[in-house]
């Protein structure tokens, strides 16, 4: 793991299962990730999804149950890597566990998918653990090396699907509570309707809702909200 941190290749502490709320058409999709993880399941894992679907955070949790559970495991956000070397990936086959994100930044480097190539060898032959996230299914993906492209589709693939509105509307609601705030239908309808609407966005604007409300001793109300946010 030292190597990791030596790239400063950071996982967020709050990308966990715990905290993952995802769509019920997703439901098969977590339990072969599980059974990934806990080697009752396929070994290969491909997972494509729209940004905003919970990729990042769905493999960084894989990596966090990993450590949990002391099986050694390694993250590639291919979208921070792709201007470095491909040598970082030599030797990782020697980890148990290997997430690969983004792997469709991959599409203008021959190199990097010359060295993706083996590396899903090598760690196919060591018994590792592979997990990979793309924007689109292997068969779409814009790659030169056509054997790579079809390893990456010699396995189980899932769309990751994002929330519904409703779905949307009762994570916040939790949100808040977990928080110590009151939210009714109309600011949740509000925040959803004015603001992005992409998770990770949600809940960044539901951390600095909290703050503000701390700070000010403020109830949430769509005045309140207009206020911070700017709407």
């Amino acid at each position: 793991m030292s190597r990791q941190l030596s790239l400063a290749i950071g996982l967020r502490e709050d990308y966990s299962f715990d905290n993952f709320y995802t769509a019920e058409m997703n439901r098969l999709a977590l339990q072969s990730l599980h059974a990934c993880l806990d080697g009752s399941g396929d070994d290969y894992v491909y997972l494509w999804g729209q940004r905003g679907s919970g990729l990042t955070h769905i493999l960084q949790a894989c990596c966090q149950w990993a450590t949990a559970n002391q099986v050694s495991t390694f993250y590639l956000p291919l979208e921070e890597l792709i201007a470095h070397s491909c040598d970082i990936l030599l030797g990782l086959e020697q980890y148990q566990l290997i997430c690969i994100d983004n792997i469709h930044q991959v599409k203008q480097s021959h190199a990097w998918q010359e060295a993706l190539f083996h590396l899903y060898n090598k760690i196919r032959q060591s018994g590792g653990r592979l997990i990979v996230s793309s924007n689109c299914p292997p068969a779409q993906l814009d790659l030169a090396l056509a054997d790579l492209k079809s390893r990456l589709a010699a396995g189980m693939i899932f769309q990751l699907h994002g929330l519904t509105d409703e779905e949307k509307i009762e994570v916040l609601r939790r949100k808040f509570l977990y928080r110590g705030l009151k939210a009714n239908d109309e600011v949740l309808n509000f925040i959803l309707r004015r603001g992005q609407r992409n998770m990770a966005a949600l809940m960044t604007m539901v951390e600095k809702l909290d703050q503000r409300s701390f700070d000010e001793k403020r109830k949430l109300t769509v005045p309140f909200i207009k206020e911070v946010m700017d709407w």
